[in-house]
């Protein structure tokens, strides 16, 4: 893909007057084929200005350099990041005030906050600048770019009633209800697009379901377990909903979900990959497959559990630098997430740094005993593989493991639990698992809850550890 070619379905993208002068959508797209030396020289400009900031002005880190001996002046390439130490949410949990800045710099004030879920521990506020909400908008954008929505199509979302935009009379939305708006969140203050509409994700499937064949939007944006759940509820009805694409986001998408997902809608799944600490920091290239960064606001590492860089081909988890949050600096943050470690260049011509698959949550993952992940591979494989004829009355379903090794499969059905969905599922069980592994309990429910994060878990254990406090 030719930086030309990108240019011109840049221009599909109208620009609202009050915003036609400003170059930043242009130099986006710019940015996005800059010869690698160069992607990393203003990674490395960008980082050394973060390090002389926060050396200077931030507790934690004035009192980092000075132990280590390091000169923030020579953090001038993303390299420089492997002599700091990992940066874990409990690290700032635990002294939160010592990552602010004791003064801002020029022209930048704090403006907004964000707040992690908790699903993988304490929740941590992170304060951010204006600059912040102007990214936002040029990433979404980017990635919109890519993946190809036209921005005068109906964008549709299923999300946490307090993620959506607010009704007309400035209330959140309720938790079984919807909204519409007559321009897309955030790049509709930029651009002009075609309308939005909102569904809460605590609407019950069915009715989610219904949302979507009375709306029929063309791009449709949830979690990752919420388009799977979808895909049951949709294949068990007569006609799916025309929507042309999907964008999973907040959750792990898995290759079988995935499949499951585009085989029903007969459209293409889309991800990105973002944290509340951060914004969005990459987007999944729809030609590649890899993730490409957002570089003019992260840095992404992939490391080993040393905190070494991986080589390519390697797994390793995630750590996240901020260049261009001087409200809240954070160098190395450990995402809890695992991912590939990749340099080839990628098919479709774009240079900004990336990595490959994400292949779920370290933090958890770590703690599990072995053959777990195997075994619930093969179940998620199993499910998402259904003969059509079985799979019509399934909407949910869980994998729990308890404390004894045992596993137990919780499913919410439409109908009671045929023998030929039970048969299929434990000849799965019997593929994945050692003769000293327990059978499967497969048990119908009426409802799974969702966590406190708001996030539903396909698979939960009792071996994950316990919530920081």
């Amino acid at each position: 893909m030719a930086y030309e070619d990108e240019l011109k379905e840049q221009k599909r993208w109208r620009l609202l007057a009050r915003w036609s002068h400003v170059p930043w959508f242009d130099d986006s797209v710019r940015r996005e084929f800059l010869p690698p030396v160069e992607q990393r020289a203003l990674q490395g400009d960008a980082l050394r200005r973060m390090a002389l900031f926060a050396a200077r002005h931030v507790p934690h880190y004035r009192e980092v350099f000075a132990r280590l001996g390091l000169s923030p002046v020579k953090m001038s390439d993303p390299s420089a990041l492997a002599s700091l130490p990992v940066l874990q949410r409990s690290d700032i949990g635990a002294r939160p005030e010592r990552f602010r800045p004791d003064g801002m710099p020029e022209g930048f004030a704090v403006t907004h906050s964000a707040t992690t879920s908790g699903s993988t521990g304490q929740p941590v506020k992170v304060y951010k600048t204006q600059v912040q909400k102007v990214q936002w908008a040029k990433f979404k954008q980017r990635e919109y770019r890519w993946f190809r929505f036209n921005p005068l199509g109906t964008l549709g979302a299923i999300r946490d009633p307090e993620d959506l935009p607010e009704l007309p009379d400035g209330k959140d939305v309720p938790d079984d209800g919807v909204c519409e708006k007559p321009a897309w969140p955030n790049i509709g203050g930029y651009f002009e697009t075609g309308p939005f509409v909102g569904c809460s994700v605590l609407c019950p499937i069915s009715r989610q379901a219904d949302w979507l064949s009375e709306h029929r939007p063309d791009y449709l944006v949830a979690q990752a377990s919420v388009l799977e759940h979808l895909a049951f509820e949709c294949e068990s009805r007569p006609a799916v909903p025309g929507v042309q694409a999907l964008l999973a986001i907040s959750q792990e998408l898995t290759p079988s979900m995935r499949e499951h997902v585009e085989r029903v809608f007969r459209a293409p799944v889309h991800q990105n990959y973002g944290l509340n600490e951060m914004g969005l920091v990459a987007s999944r290239c729809p030609e590649g497959g890899k993730y490409h960064v957002h570089a003019e606001s992260s840095i992404v590492e992939i490391v080993d559990d040393q905190g070494h860089p991986c080589r390519p081909g390697e797994r390793g988890r995630i750590l996240v630098t901020a260049i261009t949050n001087p409200a809240m600096p954070l160098f190395r943050y450990d995402s809890g997430d695992i991912a590939e470690c990749t340099e080839e260049p990628c098919p479709c011509g774009r240079t900004l740094p990336s990595f490959g698959a994400i292949l779920g949550r370290y933090r958890r993952m770590a703690f599990l005993p072995p053959g777990t992940v195997p075994r619930f591979m093969r179940v998620h494989r199993a499910l998402s593989t259904l003969p059509r004829q079985t799979v019509g009355h399934i909407r949910q379903y869980q994998l729990h493991q308890f404390q004894d090794g045992s596993f137990e499969l919780r499913v919410v059905a439409a109908e009671g639990l045929t023998p030929a969905f039970e048969a299929h599922m434990e000849q799965a069980w019997h593929d994945a698992s050692d003769p000293s592994c327990p059978p499967l309990r497969i048990v119908r429910v009426d409802g799974i809850p969702l966590p406190l994060s708001g996030k539903f878990e396909n698979f939960t254990s009792d071996f994950f550890p316990p919530r920081d406090t």
